[in-house]
């Protein structure tokens, strides 16, 4: 995350969509392999909703803090509409979706509220970091 803060944005962005296309690719693979659903043992899923939890997010400890904190909880509570993805979008297109969407869920309370109201500023004076 740290080395992807340092490019631009639309290299970020090119990064994103070719490790999506290729985690698809190998998730797919996985999934014929083995005949389950949606293995524990598979993590691109989640690499790829951190990905978009960060994306034009400023990386800092406290953003990674919160933002992996936030996209954890989504991702295992799985409230609608990733509860949808999950269930109802099968092989590994429906392994990838429910985590992207949990990134975009996140990703956008960064651009909506965290940022704008300055939460992060907030909360870093009451941890005192």
């Amino acid at each position: 995350m740290f080395v992807l803060n340092y490019f631009s944005w639309p290299i970020f962005f090119a990064f994103s969509l070719l490790y999506c296309a290729f985690s698809l690719w190998a998730t797919g693979l996985y999934l014929e392999y083995t005949g389950s659903k949606d293995p524990k043992e598979v993590v691109c899923d989640e690499v790829m909703g951190v990905l978009i939890t960060f994306f034009l997010v400023p990386i800092t400890s406290m953003t990674l803090i919160f933002g992996f904190i936030f996209f954890r909880i989504f991702d295992i509570l799985k409230p609608f509409p990733i509860s949808y993805f999950d269930k109802k979008v099968p092989g590994s297109t429906g392994v990838m979706a429910d985590d992207i969407v949990a990134g975009l869920i996140v990703n956008s309370m960064f651009h909506f509220m965290i940022l704008p109201l300055g939460l992060m500023d907030r909360i870093q004076l009451y941890f005192n970091f």
